[in-house]
């Protein structure tokens, strides 16, 4: 099978080249946390490689897209870019005229959409064209509605209908596809993820051939970082972890050079986070008890001498527990401008 790089380097190594076509890969995440924001850098990196991409929106719209691309070719960011609108065109148009860069074409398609109605535009598409593009994106799955009428109840099914139904037009047209879909509230703050966190029917992991977790949280936007964990891969260890420095992932139980300070940066997390937790399981211990004295003290102070009250008064709380503040993190650095991350 032909592979072709997605340009994360050891992500690209570990799948011995990269992606095939006729293949989905799916990332996940919580709300906000990277979805499409890491949708929009691969199909970057591979229009960079040569390729011809369609990316369809179901969310955004194509305005706020090309502003995403725009910013990953030329730099400047949204918030900026009214200020440089000729700057930004000429670049696009360089670019556009290079040799070895692909094309990017956006359409948005409302929520609901289904296959067959993709299908239809990829027809439209090459008679407008004159050819059909190497990689398919779709912003994003959960939006996605089966060919066939489900009902509402049966997410399992709805969801194992959309995601095999979208592999099939990759098949059908020998395309890479992509596309992403919501974690549960189950993902929201874990240092380990499973194929039970994603939203929905767990169906589309069974339907997709690739399948990538994200972890974001404040820390690592911060730092434009993310963390990887590949749950399924098609390889034999499909739990492995990715964290990704520099725009770079790398497969943390093979540990290659320059990884091990990732490995402990990571496990240094999870250790503050144990300790945090524990800090707030003394500090309420220590509220517990300064409670029990103070109701003591206040019986003894009411009772007359030698004798016992049963009556407790309403002691008012004034300790609080100390807030947990965002744990260190490691991860990836993303090709989009840190300006995007609030409406990814």
């Amino acid at each position: 099978t032909v592979v072709f790089p997605t340009g994360f380097t050891d992500f690209d190594n570990y799948m011995f080249g990269g992606i095939a076509r006729k293949e989905l890969i799916l990332f996940s995440a919580n709300s906000g946390v990277g979805k499409s924001m890491t949708l929009a850098n691969l199909t970057f990196n591979m229009v960079q490689g040569g390729l011809n991409a369609l990316y369809i929106t179901c969310e955004l719209s194509e305005e706020i897209v090309a502003q995403r691309f725009d910013t990953m070719y030329t730099g400047i960011g949204r918030a900026t870019w009214m200020h440089h609108i000729p700057e930004i065109a000429a670049k696009v148009v360089a670019i556009g005229d290079g040799a070895n860069t692909g094309n990017i074409h956006i359409k948005y398609m409302s929520s609901g959409t289904n296959a067959n109605q993709i299908r239809a535009y990829l027809k439209e598409f090459e008679l407008i064209q004159g050819y059909i593009p190497d990689l398919l994106v779709v912003d994003y799955l959960d939006k996605l509605s089966p060919i066939e009428k489900v009902s509402a109840d049966n997410i399992f099914e709805k969801d194992r209908l959309a995601t095999m139904q979208l592999r099939e037009i990759g098949v059908d047209n020998n395309m890479f596809v992509a596309s992403a879909s919501q974690l549960n509230r189950s993902a929201v703050n874990a240092t380990h993820h499973d194929h039970s966190q994603i939203a929905g029917g767990i169906s589309k992991i069974n339907e997709c051939d690739i399948y990538i977790s994200i972890v974001m949280n404040d820390a690592m936007r911060a730092a434009g970082e993310m963390i990887w964990f590949l749950q399924k891969t098609g390889l034999e260890a499909e739990d492995i972890k990715v964290l990704n420095v520099d725009g770079t992932p790398h497969v943390v139980n093979d540990l290659p050079e320059g990884v091990q300070r990732m490995v402990e940066i990571y496990n240094k997390w999870r250790q503050e986070e144990i300790d945090a937790k524990m800090e707030v399981m003394k500090v309420e211990g220590a509220m517990r008890n300064l409670s029990g004295e103070i109701i003591q003290a206040v019986r003894e102070h009411l009772a007359p001498d030698g004798e016992e009250t049963s009556e407790v008064p309403v002691v008012p709380a004034v300790v609080e527990a100390p807030a947990v503040g965002a744990m260190p993190t490691s991860g990836m650095d993303v090709v989009a401008n840190a300006e995007d991350n609030s409406d990814v």
